[in-house]
């Protein structure tokens, strides 16, 4: 650990006393390594054999620190690599909502995807995850992780918070993951250290409140919203959860934490410390929407607007037999100029709505371009749900599969013509098309490793 500010640490004085040196000492050993594995990628035996988060049904923790960059497993969304003390999310979602189908979530500030992928595991049928990222490039590391995940219920957006406010009542649980001062994250990225200032604290509590201005608007009467940081202060934390009490239509929720060793309640949430659980710091508060007023005035739906082309079968039987039951619960519509993608049908009506609210947005899985009725498939069509159990493939090893990541050329004269799927332990990891002599190799430039 680098020298701690010393503002910063008075401040954890002031509030820890006694118990100041444990943390500190807590600072300066390793963290710990967590992973959350996707349950509907479980090809393999996986999980593996470490400690059980407490807090969700998913998490491990790792004895040791893995080269995630040289696993297949990580590139095709078997699991993501998330700090274990932000899971508690998924307490505060299985504790207030009575059921998990048909129900619409956003993630207010998803990057890098940690929490959005989370979410998209919990909810069930005819449900709705909308993940935003107001920072574009953020938004484009938010993208991949949504891809790897593979759930086709998700809809991606870079909006504003004022857009998302004028989404008024949508939504039945709302996170929001604040941008905060970062001190929890100290112990992780010592970096983080140089930037710390009472200043900057200020700035970020007066930034949090800007946000959750439009998050209260988002919330339907009776749904939840959970505010969290990965920071210590009150003036980020129980500071910025007063806010939403303050605009008079919201309850605090508490949640049932006898399970959960070490951590620690605050006068309106809840606190991870680094010498209290295995995990970083980290806050989270619950509250429930009581009614419906909305002081102040937020941004008018929009009126009109974009509107979608859809398509039926017929016209894009090309698709069809790279798809479960030949899409048979998809709705499929036009993307990007020749772009085609698809939604599971029970969620689709809410999509034109999005549109016309917010500036931009990706909706479910992009399947590929059709040109001239030729149909070129996407790699999030690969690495998605939807792929057909039955579609062509080949099986690669470890170092195989580490090749084909770094985007190199492989080929056996024995694989199949065409489109072929390449599995590493029958996960999908992307498209290869041999083609006699040779194989052309479609893993995005974008994500190949590059080490």
């Amino acid at each position: 650990m680098p020298e701690l500010p010393l503002e910063f640490v008075e401040q954890m004085k002031t509030s820890l006393g006694t118990d100041y040196p444990r943390f500190e000492a807590a600072l300066n050993r390793p963290a710990p390594v967590s992973i959350r594995y996707n349950p509907s990628k479980l090809a393999v035996d996986f999980p593996p054999s470490g400690e059980k988060i407490p807090w969700t049904e998913y998490g491990y923790y790792l004895q040791e620190r893995p080269k995630f960059t040289y696993d297949p497993l990580f590139h095709g969304g078997m699991y993501y690599v998330q700090e274990a003390s932000s899971m508690l999310v998924e307490a505060a979602f299985r504790q207030t909502m009575p059921s998990a189908d048909g129900i619409k979530v956003l993630d207010m500030c998803a990057a890098p995807g940690g929490k959005s992928t989370l979410l998209a595991s919990l909810l069930g049928n005819g449900s709705l995850l909308v993940a935003n990222e107001v920072i574009k490039s953020r938004y484009h590391i938010l993208r991949e992780n949504l891809s790897k995940w593979g759930w086709p219920n998700i809809v991606s957006t870079s909006s504003k918070p004022e857009s998302l406010g004028g989404l008024e009542g949508l939504f039945d649980f709302v996170l929001v993951d604040a941008p905060c001062s970062g001190e929890g994250l100290f112990r992780k990225m010592p970096a983080a250290c140089d930037h710390w200032s009472p200043e900057n604290v200020a700035l970020c509590a007066n930034r949090q409140q800007s946000i959750l201005e439009h998050a209260t608007r988002c919330v339907k009467p009776g749904g939840i919203l959970v505010f969290s940081t990965c920071t210590y202060n009150e003036l980020e934390n129980d500071g910025s959860a007063n806010f939403i009490i303050e605009r008079g239509n919201f309850g605090k929720v508490d949640i049932e934490t006898t399970h959960f060793p070490g951590l620690t309640p605050t006068r309106l949430g809840y606190q991870c410390y680094p010498h209290k659980v295995e995990g970083e710091g980290f806050y989270m508060a619950v509250f429930r929407k009581e009614n419906q007023s909305f002081p102040g005035k937020g941004k008018k739906k929009k009126k009109g607007g974009k509107s979608l082309k859809t398509f039926k079968k017929e016209n894009i039987k090309n698709v069809l037999p790279f798809l479960q039951k030949q899409g048979a619960e998809l709705t499929f519509f036009q993307g990007r100029e020749d772009e085609i993608r698809a939604i599971p049908t029970n969620i689709f009506d809410g999509v034109p709505q999005l549109m016309n609210q917010l500036p931009f947005i990706e909706a479910g899985v992009s399947l590929g371009l059709l040109k001239n009725r030729k149909f070129i498939p996407s790699h999030e069509l690969a690495i998605s749900n939807l792929i057909a159990n039955e579609f062509p493939c080949v099986q690669l090893s470890t170092p195989e599969a580490i090749k084909y990541l770094k985007r190199e050329n492989i080929h056996n004269n024995e694989w199949p013509k065409g489109w072929t799927l390449v599995h590493h332990q029958h996960l999908n990891l992307g498209w290869i098309k041999p083609l006699g002599n040779r194989s052309n190799n479609y893993y995005p430039k974008e994500w190949r490793i590059r080490n």
